[in-house]
């Protein structure tokens, strides 16, 4: 076993609400009117998935989802964050910033199939169809990770809770993962290499559930229906959106099974024809803690005429 110190501390930013409680919200947290986030607010003028909290290289960020923010009175889709800001999400409702945590390492695990993935509140690791760490507690999981007083647990698919350590964790299923204190700065950019290959930029233009794919000297290509509407989705968030505020938004209120059977299925189907195209396959692309993104490289840009 590794003596490798294990960081028991995550990224996260303190708010102090309007009736004066404080509450964290982790990187990967969202703030909005669903129940499922970190930090709910029962207000209509509230979205369900109003803004995000993102670990980017060493700062956290405030994103806006489907809604907006503003500090100093102007309207913002995108802050660091920083002690003692004030962050106005409707009138008569401000956040202020009382504490950051930003830690220069973080828990992490990793394997050939799963890639690495940087730990963010409760996190579970599924094996089928492929392995893939979803945000939250999944009863099918084979190993769900949490933090609690500042320590990290695992709970196994038979029911067993142990302390995390550094080194290897067999699972149930015979995937072995390796958990190590990842750096939080080199996550954050290794998400940007594509491994040395030149490839085209790419001008993404978005219609609902219509985009265009416009490269140098090559013809337009054209996908629509539910693939097409992801990618429009996907483009309209701007940030990595967690999965099942992605389906709901394309499928609408439908059980939880049906909405990722659902997400899971048109993925793969538009992996498959962005290769077919010649596009980047991992154009659209699951981060590792339960989100969907889009990757764009320098060069790329993306037009909404929704």
């Amino acid at each position: 076993m590794s003596t490798e110190t294990l960081p028991n501390v995550q990224p996260s930013v303190r708010f102090r609400l309007p009736n004066g409680h404080e509450t964290s919200v982790p990187s990967g947290g969202i703030i909005g009117r669903t129940p499922r986030a970190e930090l709910t607010i029962p207000d209509g003028r509230v979205s369900e998935a109003h803004a995000l909290v993102s670990l980017r290289g060493d700062d956290l960020l405030l994103l806006g989802l489907r809604g907006r923010f503003s500090t100093g009175g102007a309207p913002l889709s995108r802050l660091a964050l920083r002690i003692g800001q004030e962050i106005t999400l409707f009138r008569g409702f401000t956040l202020r910033v009382v504490d950051l945590v930003l830690p220069s390492k973080a828990l992490g695990i990793g394997s050939d199939d799963l890639g690495e993935v940087v730990l963010s509140g409760v996190t579970s690791v599924v094996t089928g169809p492929r392995p893939r760490a979803i945000r939250g507690w999944r009863q099918d999981a084979e190993v769900v990770f949490w933090n609690q007083e500042a320590k990290w647990w695992a709970r196994l698919r038979d029911g067993s809770d142990q302390p995390v350590e550094v080194g290897p964790l067999t699972l149930p299923s015979g995937l072995v993962l390796d958990v190590r204190a990842l750096d939080i700065g080199a996550v954050a950019l290794s998400a940007t290499r594509l491994n040395g290959k030149l490839v085209d930029s790419l001008r993404i233009v978005t219609n609902y559930d219509m985009v265009e794919f416009h490269r140098p000297n090559r013809e337009v290509v054209g996908i629509s229906g539910r693939m097409g509407r992801i990618i429009c989705e996907l483009a309209t968030f701007g940030v990595p959106v967690p999965w099942s505020i992605l389906a709901k938004e394309i499928w609408g209120d439908s059980p939880q099974h049906r909405l990722r059977n659902n997400l899971d299925q048109n993925l793969l189907r538009l992996r498959q024809r962005l290769r077919k195209e010649g596009i980047r396959e991992d154009l659209v692309y699951p981060t590792g803690t339960g989100c969907i993104a889009l990757r764009l490289l320098d060069g790329d840009r993306v037009e909404d005429r929704s």
